[in-house]
């Protein structure tokens, strides 16, 4: 699967999120092919399990990876802002799939608990073993992403390094108490609970940015304070703060003055408010300037 060319801004932290995607997606693809006939070989019934889940991680993955490189497009007369905030709908679609991920994987291991079976243990381990290093490694390339989709992601990547791991504590353990096969569900369980912990906080972060809510770590009463103490500024409405993927914030304001004989005034004040803007990094800011009339 590779998404089709577009026309992209050259920023070398969109590059290097793009190249993190690529490498989980291919990872994760190829190691699900690698389970099926591991699953074959070993005749697990879980592996089995696990590859179509990491079948469905992958076409997740490759669908962000798709969705990241159309958010790095230039604006147009239809996206006047860009395309950000398709980052932000593919971290949505993302933590969606691993919610129903994990209530699959919980339904499962109820089943599993009330029907043990006893897989191969040593085939396990060997798998499992393998897995740990691959899914590592794409966890800890993703997690050096700054996107919300990349550390979205990352807890796709975290919810298979943790049950390789505990395959590989149950295979070990199952090599010398076979009649301990109710710590598999147990184990699966538990990881399901923390990744649908991490993903729900996830998830509310990427719906406050879809509902443009104001970025939580922005001071917007602090900035309406030195606004306010700029001279001639008799008093603002719409000051407006949000995010367009997480990463790159827009901020508006109108500004009613007052006092003012010449234009170069007016300039003045705007450029004293984006002084006090500019610690803030905003990506996009506009000034509205209206006057107090009598």
């Amino acid at each position: 699967m590779t998404p089709p060319p577009v026309h992209v801004e050259d920023h070398p932290e969109r590059q290097v999120t793009v190249g993190n995607m690529r490498v989980a997606f291919w990872l994760n693809a190829v190691f699900a092919v690698f389970e099926l006939f591991g699953g074959w070989w070993t005749n697990s019934v879980a592996i089995m399990s696990d590859a179509v889940h990491d079948m469905g991680d992958a076409a997740a993955i490759g669908l962000a990876w798709w969705l990241q490189i159309r958010s790095a497009q230039r604006a147009n007369d239809d996206y006047t802002y860009g395309y950000q905030r398709f980052s932000v709908l593919g971290a949505l679609i993302s933590g969606l799939i691993l919610l129903v991920g994990s209530a699959i994987i919980v339904r499962e291991a109820v089943e599993r608990l009330l029907a043990p079976s006893s897989p191969h243990a040593e085939g396990m381990l060997i798998i499992a073993a393998i897995a740990v290093i691959i899914n590592s490694y794409a966890a800890w390339r993703l997690h050096q992403g700054n996107s919300i989709n990349e550390r979205m992601l990352s807890w796709h990547m975290l919810e298979d390094v943790l049950g390789w791991v505990a395959v590989v504590v149950v295979a070990s353990i199952l090599m010398w108490q076979p009649d301990w096969t109710f710590l598999d569900p147990l184990l699966s369980i538990g990881i399901a609970g923390l990744i649908l912990w991490n993903v729900v906080k996830r998830l509310r972060e990427t719906l406050s940015i879809l509902l443009q809510a104001r970025p939580p770590a922005l001071p917007i009463e602090q900035i309406k304070s030195e606004v306010l103490a700029i001279p001639h500024v008799d008093s603002i409405h719409a000051c407006r703060a949000w995010s367009l993927d997480g990463e790159r914030n827009v901020f508006s304001i109108h500004v009613v003055l007052q006092g003012l004989a010449h234009v170069r005034e007016v300039a003045g004040v705007k450029a004293d408010i984006l002084r006090i803007l500019k610690p803030y990094d905003f990506h996009d800011v506009t000034i509205e300037t209206e006057f107090l009339t009598d």
